[in-house]
């Protein structure tokens, strides 16, 4: 965040802090509106990049690791296997120790097909995001909480509290909301 001030005729500009950002942003949309309501007002910055998910940053937070919410993208993968791994380990103890060493050796090469497996596997995209690189972003300045997103998979979609309201197939590199006409 760049700060400008002009004091007795003096102009000075300097970086207050930085957002370290995961990936180069394609498109950036500001607001003055706490999407989560807890405050009357915020600096929050939707950014779009080549990946399908929508990042809303806060401003005002200091050092920022990770965005406030992210708006649709890829779903997290899910990761279950430390529990059984703990389970199994209680079993090996009481087999003999021939049995023990045969069941290790089919437990490791089952793991092994299944981190391959996991790494061909597609990632799977949250409902209604976009499936490909996020081109434009725009707010609406009288309804605060209407976001309109374009992106390269040929679709705009106009988000309202983070639910996707509208969508429309057409090929776009960018987005402007006008005022809603109720």
């Amino acid at each position: 965040m760049w700060l400008y001030e002009e004091v007795e005729g003096e102009v000075n500009g300097y970086v207050h802090h930085d957002i370290l950002l995961p990936a180069f942003p394609l498109a950036l949309a500001w607001m003055d509106v706490d999407p989560s309501g807890v405050r009357e007002r915020a600096n929050m910055v939707a950014v779009a990049s080549m990946e399908p998910g929508i990042e809303i940053w806060d401003l005002d937070v200091l050092n920022a690791v990770e965005p406030a919410c992210t708006l649709g993208g890829y779903e997290a993968p899910s990761t279950s296997a430390p529990a059984a791994a703990a389970e199994d380990d209680a079993e090996d103890e009481q087999m003999d120790e021939a049995a023990a060493k045969a069941k290790r050796l089919a437990k490791k090469k089952a793991a092994k097909k299944k981190k391959a497996k996991q790494r061909k596997a597609k990632p799977v995209l949250r409902e209604g995001s976009h499936s490909d690189a996020v081109l434009g972003l725009s707010w609406n300045r009288e309804y605060r909480n209407v976001l309109a997103s374009a992106s390269a998979d040929t679709t705009v979609k106009v988000r309202h509290a983070g639910a996707v309201a509208y969508c429309h197939a057409v090929r776009v590199s960018s987005c402007s909301l006008g005022p809603m006409l109720d």
